[in-house]
């Protein structure tokens, strides 16, 4: 199994259980649509696009930390890690991270800091549409 020698930050979806989990992944699908909708319309966000892939790498190594016994999500995991790291990487030079989760939870981590957590999605609000 994939795992990650990095703790994971406290708070926000660090801190949720697999029921609120579940609330973000159905905001995330939301998202997820509206990033495709500017994508059709040759408008998308740069700060949205990463926003939208912090979070669900953050989501899916949550996922896996609930689920140590399940290799596919530690596999989804690190696959949105990746993904995370390549759309980083873009403007930043650098080597491949041994640990892509450790990024992910690193970056969500400065992402918490840098926010009250009330701007967090599993602490819904009007900005989310949820």
């Amino acid at each position: 199994m994939l795992t990650s020698d990095a703790a994971p930050p406290s708070g926000g979806l660090y801190d949720a259980d697999s029921r609120r989990l579940l609330t973000l992944m159905a905001h995330l699908m939301r998202w997820s649509t509206r990033l495709r909708v500017q994508v059709l319309h040759h408008s998308v966000d740069p700060a949205e696009e990463r926003a939208y892939t912090m979070h669900k790498a953050a989501a899916t190594d949550q996922l896996s930390l609930l689920s140590p016994g399940y290799a596919r999500h530690a596999e989804h995991a690190q696959e949105a890690a990746a993904e995370l790291w390549r759309l980083d990487s873009q403007d930043a030079a650098g080597p491949y991270p041994a640990d892509p989760r450790a990024y992910v939870r690193r970056q969500y981590g400065a992402w918490l800091g840098e926010r009250n957590r009330d701007d967090d999605p599993l602490s819904p609000g009007d900005a989310w549409g949820v």
